[in-house]
């Protein structure tokens, strides 16, 4: 894992504009019940000086030496998930098509956000991707999601088959306009996607960054570490 896991406050100067632009957006539930809840269109097709603006101020938080001459490739959409859509902790999953994962939390809760995790054996290493002897329970997962099901003891049973294989090593609280960065390959989930005090949708600006390429050369943390 090249990029390290880290949490940044106060990252846009006018978060309450920002999120009144994504209130403003269509939104939709993913077709093959990949994720919870509902997200916008990717924001490189319907604003691109937004995109581009906000990713290339997430890249200058891992790279500021370099982030001027970057190019990189990068889905980027709003996500939200109603109170009544979700209960109790995310399933932990692996964005292994992702270089690294940023999340900038826009809504009022508190501890709705984020935990990293490891495996506890090799095997769930790819968290139910097809090919793994989990891939059953992302089965079950993606039927809830995209058919929008109450859950039941099917669901809870199955995400805590899948949760139990994993320790976790850190926890981002959700802190309003903070952003969290960590390597693709770092197995998380979502701590919890609502509040007793807190009747708001649970909102979230998510930019899975797929490629990165800089006319200079560029040095990854965890790169360079390795080599000491």
């Amino acid at each position: 894992m090249l990029i390290p896991s880290l949490q940044i406050n106060n990252f846009f100067k006018d978060p309450d504009q920002v999120v009144q632009y994504a209130n403003s957006l269509e939104y939709k539930i993913d077709s093959e019940g990949k994720w919870p809840g509902v997200r916008s269109q990717p924001l490189s097709d319907i604003r691109y000086d937004f995109f581009n603006m906000t990713c290339r101020k997430i890249l200058s938080v891992l790279y500021p030496m370099n982030y001027v001459n970057m190019r990189f490739d990068a889905l980027q959409q709003f996500q939200i998930i109603p109170p009544n859509q979700a209960d109790g902790e995310g399933w932990i999953h692996q964005d292994i098509y992702s270089e690294f994962t940023a999340i900038i939390y826009l809504s009022p809760h508190k501890n709705c956000g984020t935990n990293l995790y490891v495996p506890k054996n090799e095997m769930f290493r790819l968290c139910g991707e097809p090919g793994t002897h989990a891939a059953h329970l992302m089965d079950i997962k993606e039927d809830y999601y995209k058919n929008q099901k109450p859950r039941d003891n099917k669901y809870y049973e199955a995400l805590k088959q899948n949760n139990h294989n994993f320790t976790k090593t850190a926890s981002f609280n959700s802190t309003y306009n903070s952003l969290v960065i960590f390597d693709g390959h770092t197995a998380h989930n979502a701590n919890a996607y609502k509040e007793n005090d807190c009747n708001d949708p649970r909102m979230t600006l998510i930019t899975f960054f797929t490629k990165i390429t800089s006319t200079e050369t560029i040095k990854y943390s965890g790169g360079e570490m390795l080599k000491i």
